[in-house]
């Protein structure tokens, strides 16, 4: 990151590259799991139990309220 003025800083084109090297040196890489097949957009339009009352309820029968 360069900063150009107040409130204002350059994004090198780079970015994402340095932030998964700093990861792999940080943690050892990183693992993506894919938690729903739904796209974003629909995700947050789509009603159903969250982590959390999943987690208070059983896999079974979640805790809904």
């Amino acid at each position: 990151m360069e900063r150009v003025v107040e409130g204002l800083w350059k994004v090198p084109n780079d970015q994402p590259e340095q932030g998964r090297r700093h990861d792999v040196q940080r943690l050892g890489g990183v693992a993506i799991e894919l938690k729903s097949y739904l796209p974003i957009e629909r995700q947050a339009r789509v009603i159903g139990a969250t982590r959390l009352e999943w987690q208070q309820g059983g896999p079974e029968q979640p805790g809904l309220r």
